[in-house]
């Protein structure tokens, strides 16, 4: 591609932006260097890596970069034998860290993604971990060798402390003497050239023998090295060089270990580089909201609702299409009116589909691979040349004559502009007829000329596009049509300015009346275009949302339908499934009633469970019958508050279960006693029921049997201090009774100790029928020394 070019078309900030979006050096170099490829293999693979790099980054979020450096130079150093220093290997150990998260991610969830290509790619990244464990094992974070990188090490730093603590120790016995606070300018021990020293004031120098080490910028204090520590930092000075030795010795074995791997460390961190910049391209294209367009060789264009990526979120979408039905497009209108931002778009967009970025625009927009672009836009007027605007222009078009091809894409920006109309009309429509018939090359061309509109009008290869400009508020819309010549409403803005009618009177004398037939012809078939695309649109528009409401309220309808079997269904299974822990924990009740022999109590409960199956029997009749005839049921046993009465025996449709009124209130509201609970329903929620003259005794004798359990069963049973059996015995007895007086809770004390008898009581609560669901208590309950059970 032609760098001036890619300067003309600002191809150069594309590359910014997308440099901007890389991770690390390397992926960022990639991208201020991308350049359009012209072969359509390579064009449509760079596409599919962007595609992939979207799905994954929308799938896991963006790759983990972090870690990754550029150490390519380092390890070439490591290879020709340098020493790399501490922090240096640590660079190179988190480089390799970061290598094997990033290929981890793409491994992971390339395949997820249909990001196969992609996990190929990663694949092929080094694994270094003995590499990365030997740094970590010898280096801290802070770049540090560590005492336990070798047992030489860390035996002559153990000694090396050792004599500097003895130095330390007799300059601090001197510097806490009296002495030495007499003659010594502060209390302090320090160092000068690795040796420890003391502050000496001047005066008193003979007061300390030793080496005199430094001196104050005064001259006032001196910074002696006592005798008797002479031989202590001789030994300090001695140890220090053996450890310098030994961190050397450590850190060249590490570089040689480095060096090894070389050749695999720069191919990971270019295969790094390559996946950063591909991940590069797929943020771009998120921020963008851009799509993947679709790349043909048969030299199409066909973009929609393209957005020029550089002109901000204002921008006006437009659709071209080029290299169809016509292979040449004149866009003509007034100036301002975006003729330039569309021809920079189409450019621009071919440029940024050639080098594997999405496109800002909808789906179904596609392009072609052009072998070159050229462009003329812009004014080119070069004073230090001697060349006029036109001339300018000529010569760049001349230069795009020397090597345009049939795989061409070429871009006029006011085609003959510059020169004398007549002449320059006449050069534009030859330029347009050569381009079009002798090179077969794509052309978009901008004019202001109507003999290029006459042109596009009769030749079959040409088509006429046209901005839209309001004459109104005098501002373009930037919405391009293709089909209509554009005018440059020169009069008409002209005259919105204040110009007179006079002037502009005339000016239009001036214009022949086939111009001005012609003129009028264009504008009228304008209106009528512009009055039907608007038409169409809002047709359009209604039609989807026509759309989108009916697959709304269907889908809802249909979740509904299934919400509501679903919550039926679910509501019998849970009726069917209560009716049965009754039904079994009757059972159970009749068979320890038996071994009792409490003849009168096993009748009740044989009563009890037959009306238990008689009420299943009903619930499951029910399940297949039509539900309509209970709702009109209802609706004809709504009981109005007045039939009502304290002590009335009701039935609770809600419920399904009988009860008998306790209070009516004046709110419509009536309170029901049902079994051991009380309820309050509407009385609409209540059906009167006839109490039959049988049923007066069953009902006192079973009522008399469990109100006797409730007065006589206690809340809570304590089970501490007796063994597990005896404890069990004891906690099946009382459910039995708790059962019969229908309580609903219970609390079992069987306090905290070794946890044992809690254990035994829970296993025994888990296998119990008669139990729905148990919880040690909370505070204020007894804590982990109680057990809550729910019957």
């Amino acid at each position: 591609m032609d760098a001036r070019v890619l300067e003309v078309l600002e191809f150069g900030k594309i590359r910014s932006l997308l440099a901007e979006r890389a991770s690390f050096a390397p992926g960022k170099s990639l991208a201020e260097s991308l350049m359009p490829s012209t072969v359509h293999s390579q064009v449509e693979r760079w596409q599919d890596e962007t595609a992939q790099a979207v799905r994954i980054s929308e799938l896991a979020g963006r790759p983990p970069f972090g870690g990754l450096l550029d150490v390519r130079p380092l390890v070439r150093r490591a290879s020709v034998g340098a020493v790399l220093r501490p922090e240096e290997l640590l660079d190179v150990a988190n480089t390799a860290r970061g290598s094997e998260r990033l290929r981890a991610y793409f491994l992971r969830h390339g395949p997820e993604a249909q990001a196969t290509g992609l996990a190929d790619l990663a694949e092929s990244l080094g694994v270094f971990r003995g590499l990365e464990r030997e740094v970590a094992r010898c280096i801290d974070q802070e770049g540090h060798v560590v005492d336990h990188a070798s047992p030489e090490l860390a035996k002559v730093r153990a000694r090396l402390r050792t004599v500097r603590r003895r130095a330390r120790e007799y300059l601090e016995r001197l510097v806490r003497s009296s002495r030495g606070q007499r003659f010594l300018q502060e209390q302090i021990v320090t160092l000068r050239g690795g040796r420890y020293v003391v502050p000496v004031k001047q005066e008193y120098r003979n007061e300390v023998p030793g080496i005199v080490h430094d001196q104050s910028s005064s001259g006032a204090t001196l910074f002696v090295e006592p005798l008797p520590v002479v031989e202590a930092n001789n030994e300090v000075r001695q140890a220090e060089r053996v450890e310098e030795a030994e961190v050397e010795r450590i850190l060249t074995e590490l570089t040689k270990r480095v060096a090894a791997e070389a050749d695999l460390i720069v191919h990971t961190i270019e295969i790094a580089a390559a996946l950063d910049f591909i991940s590069a391209k797929a943020a771009l294209a998120t921020d963008w909201n851009a799509v993947r367009p679709r790349i043909n060789e048969a030299g199409r264009v066909g973009i929609k609702k393209g957005r020029h990526p550089l002109l901000g979120a204002g921008v006006v979408p437009i659709d071209v299409r080029l290299g169809d039905e016509f292979t040449a497009l004149v866009i003509t209108g007034p100036n301002t009116g975006g003729k330039t931002v569309t021809l920079k778009t189409v450019g621009l967009f071919a440029l940024m589909a050639q080098a594997g970025l999405h496109l800002p625009s909808e789906e179904g927009t596609e392009v072609c691979v052009f072998r070159s672009v050229f462009a003329d836009i812009g004014d080119e007027q070069s004073i230090e040349q001697s060349l006029s605007t036109f001339s300018s222009h000529m010569s760049n078009i001349v230069s795009i004559l020397e090597r345009v091809h049939e795989g061409s894409l070429v871009l006029l920006d006011e085609l003959g502009a510059g020169t004398d109309p007549t002449e320059g009309a006449a050069l534009a429509v030859a330029l347009l007829e050569h381009f079009t018939e002798n090179v077969g090359c794509r052309t978009v061309a901008t004019t202001h000329y109507s003999e290029i509109k006459h042109f596009a009008y009769s030749h079959p290869l040409c088509e006429n596009a046209s901005v839209e400009f309001d004459v109104e508020t005098l501002r373009p819309t930037y919405r391009l049509a293709i089909g209509v010549a554009g005018k440059s409403n020169a009069f008409a803005i002209s005259k919105r300015l204040g110009l007179s009618d006079a002037i502009i009177e005339r000016a239009q004398a001036e214009v022949s009346a086939e111009e001005r037939h012609v003129d009028d012809l264009l504008r009228n078939v304008e209106e009528e275009r512009w009055a039907a695309m608007r038409e169409r649109e809002e047709a359009e528009r209604l039609r989807r949302r026509y759309g989108e409401l009916y697959e709304r309220y269907h889908d809802s309808f249909e979740k509904l339908k299934v919400a509501r079997d679903g919550i039926l269904e679910e509501a019998r299974r849970e009726a069917q499934e209560l009716l049965r822990r009754a039904q079994l924990q009757t059972e159970e009740l009749l068979g320890a009633l038996r071994k009792t022999g409490q003849h009168q109590r096993e009748r009740m409960a044989a009563d009890a469970r037959d009306q238990l199956s008689d009420t299943l029997r009903t619930i499951k009749g029910s399940d297949e019958s039509d539900q309509t005839p209970k709702r009109q049921d209802r609706r004809e046993s709504d009981a109005p508050v007045q039939r009502l009465s304290t002590g009335m025996p009701v039935r609770v449709l809600s419920l399904d279960q009988p009860g008998e009124v306790v209070q009516v209130k004046g709110d419509g509201k009536v309170v029901v006693q049902v079994g051991a609970m009380r309820v309050t329903v509407g009385a609409e929620e209540l059906k009167p029921q006839k109490q039959a003259a049988h049923h007066v005794p069953a009902r006192s004798g079973h009522t008399k049997v469990i109100h006797s359990k409730t007065m006589d069963v206690p809340l809570e049973i304590d089970l501490r201090g007796m063994v597990s059996d005896e404890a069990l015995e004891s906690v099946d007895k009382y459910l039995d009774d708790a059962t019969l007086a229908e309580l609903k809770n219970v609390r079992i004390i069987h306090g905290k100790g070794t946890g044992a008898l809690r254990q035994a009581v829970q296993a025994f609560l888990q296998q119990d029928p008669r139990v729905s669901g148990f919880r040690l208590g909370e505070q204020g309950e007894g804590g982990s020394g109680v057990t809550v059970a729910e019957l």
